[in-house]
């Protein structure tokens, strides 16, 4: 299963959407439901199998020759195209550190949405639809952290977009269609950015590896060639020019005469980086490339947030981990300070407008925001502390911004009304709702034994320890802390202590305490919050 794992992740969910395909009669399309259920449980159950594997060749220290705990490579296309040379892609699956646990994340977070999913009302007036563009994103979504091949990544990377604009359309609120259209653009905007500095890379490197197999030569004789040029006038129609995003690292990979090749005051590799460290973080996304984000959250149907906000946000993190942040180390070591100090505004933009939210969904999107601030303000620290504090950021936020939202749809689908001040001593008709709302927000605020207590200590440890970054700025950034405590506090006191009243508008509604199901999916999420708060070399044995 070694040599195939990896693949079954990315194209299970596949076979899912084909089976959705299949018409049933109108009084069995519950089966559809079951397809998508069932179909993203064994998911589950092979991404346990793939972390499994993974981590017995972690600690038998057994790795590939690219330095990967399990991949799978095979030629895509290998075309020559005149003077340029030749271009070649792969079909190229792979885990590291840097993946395998958002890849975990994924199908954790996507299972649960698929169970949170067969009980909305929404879902169920459609559910062959649905299940079948959840089925797709689940697959885009496996493939952009599954791929190290920048052809494939993208490819995948860019139909996310797809499902997700019909979910969030189809399925959301009263203004679905304009938060639809807004996440289309923005995030097409980022991909088109994204696009250009892969081609710009592509066209401005070579891969040792592939040339000299075209040449039948060694490795070291082509980069001989390269130092003296005769690789250049000689074989220029024999350079391969690869998509994979491993040779982008490697130091011989630009070619001489190319505009990235020099490394000091080189405004191109600036403009590259830049680029990117763009295009990613409106996924991300970092204040002021956010607005999309907010009103997507509010329009979108509580499955659908839950996966935005624990999976697709995640996509941007790697995606800057994985080609700025590695291929142009100098470039961002340069910019360390700038990029830094836009994580901290971000979030501290995040935690201020999150304070001065009435509606409680929108609330927890702009927290969403300041939290993803972590990540930038991990990575700018460039070294392993800010960039680990960083990658747990991730890997917590993409649990706890699920329950946040879960619990956030249990109320709305009896009221329709988000409206914090609407609200007043829900304790006393919704006691167990009340529990779990204060372990989220809790668990949102950063209290020792949860998962982001870990993440945000981590970060400041990598801030303070950074050779990149002033004392003051991670002192600055911890003014976050305070404020992201005062709006889940001030939002808790409001809607859940003191006398139990509601806004006119609500009076004729019978509040129903939490249901079975829904504290089940919610106590699944809680158990892996606490355990990442309590266990932190779960998540460090991997790094």
């Amino acid at each position: 299963m070694d040599n195939f794992i990896l693949s079954l992740i990315f194209w299970f969910p596949l076979l899912g959407a084909a089976f959705c395909l299949i018409p049933f009669k109108e009084n069995k399309s519950h089966f559809y439901k079951w397809i998508g259920v069932g179909i993203l449980s064994i998911e589950l159950i092979l991404v346990a199998i793939m972390l499994f594997i993974a981590k017995t060749n972690l600690d038998m220290s057994v790795f590939d020759e690219q330095n990967l705990l399990l991949s799978e490579k095979y030629t895509w296309w290998h075309v020559s195209v005149g003077k340029f040379g030749i271009l070649h892609a792969d079909y190229f699956l792979g885990i590291d550190a840097k993946n395998v646990l958002l890849i975990a994340l994924s199908a954790l977070v996507l299972w649960v949405g698929s169970l949170v999913s067969i009980f909305s009302k929404k879902v169920l007036a459609r559910p062959r639809l649905y299940f079948f563009l959840y089925l797709l994103l689940s697959s885009a979504v496996m493939g952009s952290f599954l791929s190290l091949d920048f052809l494939l990544f993208f490819i995948c990377f860019e139909f996310m977009l797809l499902p997700m604009y019909f979910l969030i359309g189809i399925w959301g609120g009263k203004r679905k269609e304009y938060a639809a259209i807004k996440f289309f653009i923005y995030t097409l905007i980022g991909s088109v950015l994204i696009l250009v500095a892969g081609i710009i890379i592509v066209n401005s490197g070579i891969d040792i590896q592939k040339t000299a197999l075209e040449l039948g030569i060694s490795t070291d004789e082509v980069v001989l060639k390269l130092k003296n040029s005769t690789l250049i006038t000689q074989n220029s129609t024999q350079i391969v020019h690869s998509f994979d995003m491993l040779a982008f690292k490697d130091a011989n990979y630009f070619l001489p005469q190319s505009a990235l090749f020099s490394y000091e005051g080189n405004t191109t590799r600036a403009i590259v980086f830049f680029l990117l460290l763009i295009g990613f973080a409106i996924k991300l996304p970092i204040a002021p490339l956010h607005t999309w984000l907010p009103i997507a959250h509010v329009e979108a149907s509580t499955p659908i947030s839950m996966v935005l906000a624990g999976v697709l946000l995640k996509v941007g993190g790697y995606g800057l981990l994985r080609l700025p942040f590695s291929v142009f180390t100098d470039v961002a070591i340069d910019y360390s300070f700038w990029i830094g100090a836009w994580g901290v505004f971000s979030m501290l933009y995040g935690a201020f407008l999150a304070l001065g939210q009435t509606h409680l969904k929108r609330m927890i999107a702009y927290s969403s925001i300041s939290h993803m601030g972590f990540v930038l303000l991990g990575f700018a620290a460039i070294n392993a502390e800010g960039t680990n504090g960083a990658m747990y950021q991730m890997l917590s936020h993409g649990v706890i911004s699920p329950l946040l939202f879960l619990l956030v749809g249990v109320l709305y689908e009896q009221t329709n009304d988000l409206t914090i001040t609407n609200y007043s001593g829900l304790f006393h008709k919704l006691p167990r709702y009340t529990a779990f709302v204060g372990i989220a927000f809790f668990a949102g605020l950063g209290l020792p034994t949860f998962s982001s207590f870990i993440a945000e200590l981590t970060v400041f440890l990598g801030v303070f320890s950074s050779d990149y970054l002033p004392i003051w700025l991670g002192i600055l950034s911890a003014i976050t802390l305070i404020l992201t405590a005062s709006y889940f506090l001030w939002t808790y006191k409001k809607m859940f202590l003191g006398d139990f009243w509601l806004h006119h508008n609500l009076k004729n509604i019978n509040l129903q305490d939490i249901s079975t199901s829904q504290k089940v999916i919610a106590s699944i999420l809680i158990f892996f919050i606490v355990l990442l708060g309590i266990f932190p070399s779960l998540v460090f044995g991997w790094f």
